[in-house]
């Protein structure tokens, strides 16, 4: 295996310069925390803790863990949006899974094509 991606070399710190790093929580399977280049104000990363690069790879307890997590932090900021790209072909770039929360309302937009937006239902047609 080569060298440990960014995330896992930030599990493998103690606790306490977890918090130092801006992480809000840590879990024995999820952290959340801040990103490096955060899009907005209260831009939150969600991530579990052992390395796995798509949704495939939880397990029941992990992917239990890191749902509740993006539940709770989400709707701690009201509006908002969660984003994940899963795989090469999604543009994922970081090869370690990872939800971003981002509030909605602070002038962050997803630049959906709304020429093709189904008005009725909200679904975005690709």
């Amino acid at each position: 295996m080569g060298d440990p991606c960014a995330f896992c070399k930030m599990f493998d710190v103690e606790l306490r310069a977890y918090r130092e790093a801006g992480i809000r929580d840590v879990l024995p399977t999820v952290a959340c925390f801040t990103p490096l280049r955060p899009t907005v104000a209260g831009h939150l990363l969600v991530v579990p803790v052992r390395h796995v690069e798509t949704l495939a790879g939880l397990d029941e307890h992990e992917r239990r863990d890191l749902f509740d997590r993006l539940y709770e932090r989400g709707h701690e900021q009201g509006a908002f949006y969660v984003i994940q790209q899963n795989g090469a072909a999604a543009q994922q770039t970081v090869s370690h899974l990872h939800f971003h929360i981002v509030p909605g309302g602070r002038g962050f937009r997803i630049p959906w094509n709304e020429s093709t937006s189904d008005a009725d239902d909200g679904l975005v047609i690709w």
